[in-house]
């Protein structure tokens, strides 16, 4: 019989299979750590289970805050087993807790949860930096990991109907604020089955994620396929991925069969940091699904990482592009494992203007990656978003989604949920779920270009952003201080007009001779011979522009920054129409009240910065915050790689989140 919920997979599973492992964690992305058999899953989710049922009701819900380990799964399936709605969220950074706990507190307003859940490690430093704030007041806070296995025995099973809410999953709001998607258990059970069709292999495949858990590619594309298909998933924390982004490739290639992916900029990641000796012995020829999702697929990134690792083996075949939202639970098309992607060609004019058509010779073209079939288990209707008329084959519209993997609406918003969930074209057909997300299709594909909330209207012509933010990229050759997939295009409205925005990080490392005037001029250049449009503002920036926690580019709050000023990301150089403006870096402060090792360390540091960032020495303050110098992720962990050399010792990847200056980071490393 099929199941009907995760709680009837993972008992069928601990009955059948009860010493085959169902989860282990990579603890620092290499080293297998804990590990879970799905006799223990199932006996932990029992216990935690049982303790829900004594301390809330069914339905109430729970406040996941979990740092990446197999706590989160046992806390999320202990949710299932207890009929109580997980509502995952990413845990606070305890080094910015006023800003993370605030927006936390955002979620926890509009889900009103019953019992916090987290770690007995964590929970210490989150009582305290909620105590006293009223979104926090009455809550129950249970560290997970200190429950008495024991209590699984008094575990009773649930009724969980197909309809009731499996849990609440928060959008990362890259448009538009975050909202609590309701997600039944049938939704869960039949996006499952879809991606089953589209990821599956004849093989038993294994899982292998860095993905955060708290999102819905890592949830469920990862961590509950595993468990749905029956199979080892290997987890290893996103912070891993990002200090050394082979250690994904090396978990797939060492893991026998194996489905993972991720976003476009994991793949751009890898791209970017692999090297010939990476390559040496690497084999990836079992690697049977590379789904890659959550944001713009770009050909140029799935054609050089095919290039780049055939010699290992990997198969273009293996590469699967896909589409997917919250709000249609994960999936929502892609491709059949064994047949390679396709790429539509268009006439770049004509798509502007709503038709995907072939080019003609000599005339430019732009390409358009498919994100797979849209024969599934659902209606997918492509349709004039003002008009609500359907779109025919091969004219943009936007993606209209129906079927059993579309969840429930808006927690706590029926005029929103009413909005987005029950459209109806004007011939009544539907309810449809809006996506908001335009394409077209060609063939039973779906070719998706853009988001109608992020176009730019240029005298009748829609632009999207992401054809200007990869124009952008192409100069790196010619300008090889634009830092790559780190530049933003969004529309700035006024009263009289639509303008257009562009911010752009900059790395002086990469050319420090640069000039900011010139190359403001050549964007301008090339945006209005490509696409006859002149921008009105142009920031060069530092700082790695904002991103959602699961990659995508947020083009609204970048629109907020540049109207703000941009002080929080590092700026360098901003131009507007008829007012060019150069904004210099704040001046440096001198080191005091360091002892001998430590003045020492700061120098090796600051002539290290100095050297990645091509700075001037004397212009370095130790006091100053690293995100001030224009230190991102990746230039943080090159740091932290240099500075485990240098001492020969160990250094978390966390180590900036806790010293956020040269003097704090020196002082706790000299003090070890």
């Amino acid at each position: 019989m099929a199941p009907n919920n995760l709680v009837d997979i993972l008992r069928s599973h601990a009955q059948a299979r009860p010493e085959a492992l169902a989860y282990t964690f990579l603890r620092d992305g290499e080293t297998i750590g804990e590990q879970l058999s799905f006799a223990d899953l199932d006996t932990r989710a029992r216990a935690l289970g049982a303790t829900l049922q004594h301390l809330t009701s069914p339905g109430d819900r729970a406040l996941l805050l979990y740092q990446a380990g197999l706590d989160f799964v046992v806390a999320f399936l202990a949710c299932q087993y207890a009929g109580v709605v997980a509502v995952p969220s990413p845990p606070p950074n305890m080094n910015r807790a006023a800003a993370t706990i605030t927006r936390l507190a955002g979620i926890v307003a509009s889900a009103e949860p019953a019992i916090v859940l987290t770690t007995a490690a964590q929970l210490p430093a989150l009582r305290s930096a909620t105590r006293g704030q009223a979104a926090y007041a009455g809550l129950i806070w249970q560290a997970s990991d200190r429950v008495d296995l024991g209590r699984a025995a008094v575990w009773t099973p649930p009724t969980l109907g197909a309809d009731e809410l499996s849990f609440l999953q928060y959008t990362s709001g890259s448009t538009s604020a975050p909202k609590g998607v309701m997600v039944s258990h049938h939704n869960i059970i039949s996006n499952l089955a879809m991606l089953r069709e589209t990821m599956g292999s004849a093989k038993r495949c294994n899982m292998v994620s860095w993905l955060p858990v708290f999102h819905d590619m890592g949830l469920i594309g990862m961590v509950l396929y595993g468990l749905y298909a029956g199979t080892e998933t290997r987890l290893m924390s996103p912070l891993s991925f990002l200090k050394r982004p082979m250690r994904w490739l090396r978990a797939i290639a060492d893991h026998g069969d194996v489905i993972s992916g991720g976003p476009n900029f994991a793949f751009d990641a890898v791209l970017r940091r692999v090297t010939d000796a990476d390559k040496q012995g690497l084999d990836l020829s079992r690697w049977q699904s590379a789904f890659c999702g959550a944001e713009t697929v770009r050909v140029q990134t799935m054609a050089r990482f095919y290039e780049t690792f055939a010699e290992c083996g990997l198969r273009r075949e293996a590469l699967l592009p896909c589409y997917g939202l919250a709000e249609a639970t994960l999936v929502v098309s892609g491709r059949t494992p064994g047949r390679s992607y396709q790429i539509q060609d268009c006439d770049k004019t004509k798509l502007e203007q709503g038709v995907a058509q072939d080019p003609g010779e000599g005339v430019d073209a732009h390409s358009v990656v498919s994100c797979g079939s849209t024969k599934l288990d659902q209606d997918i209707a492509i349709v004039d978003p003002e008009r609500r008329r359907a779109r025919a084959e091969g004219e943009v519209g936007e993606i209209w989604v129906r079927g059993d993997n579309v969840a429930r609406g808006y927690w706590g918003e029926p005029e929103r949920t009413a909005e987005t969930f029950a459209a109806t074209t004007l011939d009544g057909d539907g309810p449809f779920l809006r996506t908001g997300d335009l394409g077209f299709s060609i063939a039973g594909e779906l070719f998706v270009t853009g988001r109608i909330k992020e176009l730019i209207l240029v005298r009748g012509r829609c632009i999207y952003p992401q054809d200007l933010e990869l124009m952008v990229d192409s100069m790196a050759d010619e300008f090889p201080e634009i830092v790559a997939n780190q530049n933003v295009a969004f529309a700035l409205p006024d009263a009289q007009q639509e303008r257009s925005g562009l911010i752009v990080k900059v790395a002086r490392r990469n050319n420090p001779a640069y000039d900011a005037e010139r190359l403001v001029e050549a964007i301008q250049a090339r945006a209005l011979a490509e696409f006859e449009l002149s921008f009105g503002e142009i920031a060069l920036v530092r700082s790695s522009v904002p991103k959602t926690s699961s990659g995508k580019k947020m083009r609204t709050a970048c629109a907020a920054q540049m109207k703000a000023g941009l002080e929080d990301l590092a700026l360098e150089h901003r131009w507007r129409r008829g007012q060019p403006k150069l904004v210099s870096e704040s001046p440096s402060s001198a080191r005091s009240d360091e002892t001998h090792t430590q003045a020492q360390l700061a120098e090796l540091v600051v002539e290290w910065i100095a050297r990645e960032e091509q700075l001037d020495v004397a212009s370095i303050s130790t006091r100053q915050p690293f995100t001030e110098l224009g230190l991102d992720s990746f230039v943080a962990v090159s740091m932290i790689e240099f500075l485990e050399r240098e001492l020969g010792t160990t250094i978390s990847s966390t180590i900036f989140e806790d010293h956020r200056t040269i003097d704090e980071l020196t002082k706790h490393l000299s003090s070890r």
